[in-house]
Order: structure tokens, then C-alpha cells, then sequence
């Protein structure tokens, strides 16, 4: 009996993780709400790229507002960080 090789078990694990996955989530693998709606079609680029754009900004504007945070914090408390040696 021939041993099955490495490309057949890939193919048949592969086949078997697909087979889960639409057992689990039957939509897996059907056409998306947003490509029904553009006729079939993929989305075009152009928005994806503005949207992504849109993402990576509102992105960093959080990154910008979590870093300051805490020095407007700090400002705000009045509180004076002084460091006094007494001998």
C-alpha cells in the first residue's frame, strides 16, 4: 500500500478545516452582503483605500489621545513633583 504524500494530507486537512468551518458558520464561504449589493462585484479600490485611510486616522488619533493623556492629567492635578534633600 503506497504511503498518501505530503500535498494529498495538506489538501485533505485543508478539505476537512473547510468542511468544519461551513458546518459551524454556514455563510462561510458565500458571497458577501456588500458584494450581493455591488452586483457581484468586488468593492472598488479607491473606497477601500479611502476607508482605509478614514481607519488609520481615527487610529491614531486615539494612539495621540491615550499617550497624552496622562500629561494632561498631570497638568491638570496641580500637584508640584519636587524633589527636596533635607541633611
Amino acid at each position: 500500500m503506497a504511503k498518501p504524500s505530503r500535498t494529498t494530507d495538506l489538501r485533505d486537512s485543508r478539505r476537512f478545516l473547510t468542511d468544519a468551518r461551513t458546518r459551524i458558520f454556514p455563510s462561510y464561504g458565500t458571497t458577501s452582503l456588500k458584494a450581493i449589493e455591488n452586483g457581484g462585484h468586488k468593492p472598488d479600490k479607491a473606497e477601500a483605500l479611502k476607508q482605509l485611510r478614514s481607519h488609520v486616522a481615527m487610529f491614531g488619533a486615539w494612539v495621540v489621545a491615550i499617550r497624552a493623556a496622562p500629561y494632561v492629567l498631570h497638568l491638570l492635578s496641580g500637584e508640584k513633583d519636587e524633589l527636596k534633600l533635607e541633611f
